[in-house]
């Protein structure tokens, strides 16, 4: 018999290597279930830190509705500033007085100042209206907010259009966006608190 020569790699071994019999692999058991990652992770959160289940109210705030009214006459006011405006009648007396009707150029600070002023006043108190009738139905989100302020500033124009005449300045349309902007930033500076 001539000695046996030394097989190398996987090829020469497996036809030099006298086939055994191999044991059948077990059956696979049944299947783990993985739990879901979301619920997991809400369940790990609600262990370390439990959800807080007090009220939210938002606080009645005349300086946040007041800071709401001058960031949403300011907007106003940059839109007043970017086209012609013309001379509110109800300025008239006032820069007759002054000796500025002339000259809409050296009124138009006082103009701008005064519109400021007012808008701020009138979002205010449109605002407030607002808030309360928020705060006795439990609303304090954001959206809600909006929504009062816009509600509250149809509600406004329409008043002002059916006693005094007067038309909205700015438009229907961007007087009830502004208040809705004066809702969404009022709820943003009042804050609001648990309890």
């Amino acid at each position: 018999m001539p000695p046996a020569t030394p097989t190398f790699g996987k090829r020469n071994r497996a036809s030099a290597a006298p086939r055994q019999n191999l044991a059948p692999t077990p059956a696979a058991g049944p299947a783990v279930a993985i739990p879901d990652q979301a619920a997991f992770f809400a369940a790990a959160r609600q262990e370390i830190d439990p959800p807080d289940t007090r009220r939210k109210i938002v606080p009645r705030s005349f300086r946040a509705a007041l800071l709401a009214g001058l960031v949403v006459a300011f907007c106003l006011a940059g839109l007043d500033i970017t086209k012609a405006a013309a001379v509110d009648p109800a300025l008239e007396p006032l820069l007759k007085m002054s000796g500025l009707l002339a000259n809409i150029g050296q009124a138009l600070p006082y103009m701008i100042a005064l519109s400021l002023l007012s808008g701020a006043r009138t979002a205010a108190t449109t605002l407030l209206i607002a808030h309360r009738l928020l705060a006795w139905r439990g609303e304090s989100g954001y959206l809600a907010y909006a929504a009062g302020g816009a509600a509250a500033a149809a509600v406004w124009t329409v008043l002002v259009l059916v006693l005094l005449g007067h038309a909205p300045t700015h438009g229907w349309v961007l007087d009830i966006a502004a208040g809705a902007g004066a809702g969404f930033f009022y709820r943003m500076f009042a804050g609001a608190t648990r309890v």
